[in-house]
């Protein structure tokens, strides 16, 4: 009985749910209706109409749906139609769809409409839907351009889109002669003789073409005759030419193809081609192709999707260095713990935790790597001068190289705000990966400028003033395929990198609302172009860094530590410990909170709250420092985060703390932002 009562009970639910989304369905349905700029009306087996939308009671300068249900729909239309239509509609009311076009009688209004049934769940037709347009204006272009053939010149002339004319009439005879020889299947037919088309294109002729035409293609009207045939090879490649074919032989409305032609001065121009396929009547003598350049579109469009995948692993990329920075934290501190503790004077084992510190070193800069382009890090900007930061990189990454260095710099500052390490990174990146093109040797030229050009990017095409670093090889230099792949995750054309160096930079210059551009020719070099917003502030950096200062702590403090990860807070209790501090350890905002709480009901405050940013599956730092700055103004708080980018840890004093703390952490580090807080 118990299963039976549930099963009723479940069947009656998914009843219900069914009949709340079939009423869901059918009000969207009758808001689409509603909505729809068309008259949309229902007519019965009567005639009558007996429903008609708002845009059908416009058309008809009706204000209420009850003053046109009821009449007969054949009334609307004129005499010399009626019996036309009306016969349309029996054959509607028998299944069979229909469009017409009709006039009022005494009415200037061309109206186009069309009948459907609708068909009941036993399979008859209930009534049948009409929709009808207004194309009183349409039909009164069309007759103002047939009977104008100078207004069409001047369209044609003036258009922004390229329009050439072509004789394609040798198509429709190629066709024409394939059916004389009985083919019924061309798809199949081009198959088996391949060869068959070769030689057909030199058939197609270029007639004319409007001055858009003539610029996209870069030829001008003199020209036109000589280069005439050259064009058409282009526009009618083997493979174009089939699929033209093929739009005629299945009587094909409009013919639509996006083609990429290199045209002269190793131009690339990507264009959506498209004509109206004409009948019978109208011939092929004359056809009007239109080409529509998306090259800057199809430029975008690659920008787009690797910006997405690069957010996409960023996400992946973020999470993962996350939780390697708070394993590091724990090797790190535990590492600098014994070493504090080490008492026996064993230069061995001292070479050991040397090397050990060092790999860490190295572990550390590659989750800094990841972290960089991962979703939701945000530089920390300060106020820089590009031309300081290029000298710094080059002489650092060039020091011992067979490369000569050749700086151009600007005169006048070229000043950004931008995250100084993370410029330093991009530009150092690109640097090294010069010195790697160039195995024998040669010149890397740098140069900074201050530029107002124009900068065309995804995001925008911004005229504010830029500040234009061009770093130039004379290297191995790069093919289009390399090009296209070179800022892509994990993709190295060397033995031991890592693949992160330019997706890296490709990143950090996207967050800094920058642009970067690369050109390369193989065997002559490459050559990195780098766009960054300038800036004409000026005045003291007001960045947010922490100098060490090395000097003993102040005073003795009470500091509540809350982390999740149970390592991490350890080692923080027992590093605070060993600089003499009396440390609360937590693990989330709810026991945090309540040890805060207790703290000041006995008279014992906290001096200082060292707190996660995330917790997982609960409020994290960002949360709990709102709390206790609510109970007590004066705290002083530090956020420490496995992100050493972000929101909060880009500006800490913006969301209550005092400071940050990246991990992995020193015992110095703490020690210096202790010195520095309390």
């Amino acid at each position: 009985m118990q299963q039976g009562k549930y099963n009723k009970n479940t069947e009656i639910s998914a009843l219900k749910q069914e009949l709340d989304n079939a009423k869901k369905k059918e009000v969207r349905l009758k808001t689409l209706i509603e909505s729809a700029p068309l008259c949309i009306h229902e007519i019965n087996h009567q005639g009558q109409i007996i429903s008609m939308n708002k845009a059908g009671l416009s058309m008809m300068n009706m204000e209420n749906e009850n003053e046109v249900c009821g009449l007969k729909y054949i009334d609307f239309v004129c005499s010399k139609q009626r019996q036309q239509i009306d016969d349309l509609l029996k054959k509607a009311f028998l299944g069979e769809s229909s469009n017409f076009e009709f006039s009022p009688d005494n009415s200037p209004l061309i109206l186009k409409s069309c009948f459907a049934p609708i068909v009941n769940s036993d399979g008859s037709i209930e009534r049948v839907m009409g929709i009808t347009e207004d194309i009183t204006l349409q039909r009164q272009y069309e007759k103002e351009v047939s009977a104008s053939e100078f207004k069409y010149r001047s369209i044609f002339n003036n258009a922004d889109i390229s329009i050439l004319h072509e004789d394609m009439s040798c198509l429709k005879i190629f066709l024409d002669n394939l059916i004389r020889e009985g083919v019924t299947d061309l798809n199949t037919f081009f198959e088996q003789n391949p060869d068959r088309i070769t030689g057909l294109s030199s058939e197609v002729k270029l007639l004319s073409m409007n001055q858009a035409a003539h610029q996209i293609f870069d030829i001008t009207t003199s020209q036109l005759q000589s280069e005439a045939s050259v064009l058409i090879n282009k526009l009618c490649d083997k493979e174009i030419l089939k699929e033209k074919l093929l739009a005629i032989w299945n009587h094909q409305d409009v013919y639509r193809a996006e083609i990429s032609l290199n045209l002269a001065k190793d131009r690339e121009v990507h264009a959506i081609m498209a004509f109206r396929i004409p009948s019978e009547l109208d011939g092929f003598e004359a056809v009007p192709v239109t080409f529509v350049d998306v090259t800057q579109q199809k430029r975008n469009e690659e920008e787009l999707f690797k910006t997405r995948k690069l957010e996409s692993i960023g996400l992946l990329a973020g999470g993962i260095a996350h939780d390697f920075n708070n394993i590091l934290t724990g090797i790190y501190g535990h590492l600098q713990l014994a070493e504090n503790k080490w008492t026996n004077d064993d230069s061995e084992a001292k070479r050991h935790l040397n090397t050990a510190h060092k790999s860490i070193d190295a572990a550390r800069r590659l989750t800094n790597q990841l972290l960089t382009f991962a979703k939701g890090g945000d530089p920390f900007f300060e106020l820089l001068d590009v031309r300081e930061i290029i000298e710094e990189c080059s002489s650092l990454c060039l020091s011992g190289t067979n490369v000569k260095n050749s700086l151009l710099l600007a005169s006048q500052p070229c000043q950004i705000k931008a995250d100084r390490g993370q410029i330093s990174q991009v530009f150092t990146n690109i640097i090294i990966n010069a010195v790697q093109s160039m195995p024998a040797g040669g010149k890397l030229s740098i140069s900074v400028t201050n530029t107002n050009a124009p900068i065309s990017n995804i995001h925008r095409i911004s005229d504010q003033p830029m500040v234009k670093i061009d770093i130039t090889d004379e290297g191995v230099g790069m093919n289009g395929k390399l090009q296209a792949r070179v800022f892509d995750p994990y993709f190295t054309t060397k033995e031991h990198g890592t693949g992160l160096g330019l997706t890296t930079a490709y990143s950090i210059i996207n967050k800094h609302k920058g642009y970067i551009n690369i050109e390369s020719t193989v065997g002559l070099g490459t050559t990195f172009s780098i766009f960054l917003p300038a800036t004409t502030d000026i005045g003291n950096n007001n960045c947010d860094v922490q100098e060490y200062v090395d000097k003993k702590n102040k005073k003795n403090a009470k500091i509540m530590i809350m982390d999740d990860e149970e390592v991490i807070a350890d080692l923080l209790e027992e590093m605070l410990s060993l600089l003499g501090h009396e440390v609360v350890k937590t693990h989330d905002y709810s026991s945090a909170l309540s040890q805060y709480n207790v703290a000041l009901t006995t008279g014992k405050p906290f001096d200082l709250a060292i707190m996660d940013l995330t917790i997982p599956g609960g409020h994290g730092g960002e949360q709990l420092v709102k709390e206790i700055s609510r109970l007590t103004p004066d705290i002083k708080a530090i956020v420490t985060s496995g992100y050493s980018t972000g929101k909060v840890m880009s500006n800490p004093e913006k969301y209550g703390f005092n400071a940050r703390l990246a991990k992995p952490f020193s015992l110095d580090s703490i020690k210096g932002l202790l010195n520095e807080i309390l």
